[in-house]
């Protein structure tokens, strides 16, 4: 099982704070996470799901696709105010 990160950032490079994450897994029976919340640091923490491919969504719109998804997996989402 893996634990990973999607870390939002505004242009400025400022952590986005209280953007809503999911993560959609490529494959017959993966499907989508549930949504997080990012924290105070612009961070959301998915953990116990196996790795794979994905996309990862913020605020309803895919801005990842065919990342792949590993334990300690941190991914960086440019996001506009």
């Amino acid at each position: 099982m893996a634990t990973f990160y999607v870390k939002t950032v505004y242009e400025s490079g400022r952590p986005a704070r209280g953007c809503r994450v999911a993560i959609s897994f490529h494959g017959f029976w993966r499907g989508l996470t549930k949504e997080v919340w990012t924290n105070d640091d612009g961070i959301a923490t998915f953990s116990d799901y196996d790795p794979g491919d994905a996309d990862i969504i913020v605020d309803g719109t895919t801005r990842l696709r065919h990342v792949y998804v590993q334990d300690g997996s941190m991914f960086t989402v440019t996001v506009k105010p």
